[in-house]
């Protein structure tokens, strides 16, 4: 028991210091509105959109029309 806690810890500590160490991105929609991607967005020739992860984990899509801009935010 003491090992799964010892083992749970220390994967917990490695995912946030992955997650820290990703670069952020601001993405800028046409209505004016920012959203922050945890990583590049990736963006689908076939649906035309982008696609993220935003801070919380939730997966965003974006079709091209309503992106304005992506920006580089730098490293967190």
């Amino acid at each position: 028991m003491k090992k799964f806690f010892t083992l749970a810890l220390i994967s917990g500590f490695v995912f946030l210091m992955a997650a820290c160490g990703a670069n952020h991105y601001t993405v800028v929609k046409k209505d004016g509105t920012t959203m922050t991607s945890v990583g590049e967005p990736d963006f689908s020739k076939d649906s035309s959109s982008y696609s993220f992860e935003d801070p919380e984990g939730n997966k965003v899509i974006l079709n091209r029309e309503e992106v304005q801009e992506i920006k580089e935010k730098g490293k967190y």
